[in-house]
């Protein structure tokens, strides 16, 4: 699981790397959604 989320992460970098006008709030909010699912989920992280 730790690989898999560190490359959900990299993928996020990359997206905010991108610019996006119409989905960019959305894209925020599922990426903070995702940050704390992994953070509930991998405690000793």
């Amino acid at each position: 699981f730790a690989r898999t989320f560190a490359d959900i992460d990299l993928d996020d970098g990359n997206q905010d790397s991108v610019p996006i006008d119409c989905d960019n709030e959305e894209v925020e909010e599922i990426a903070n959604a995702l940050e704390q699912f992994i953070a509930n989920k991998t405690p000793h992280l």
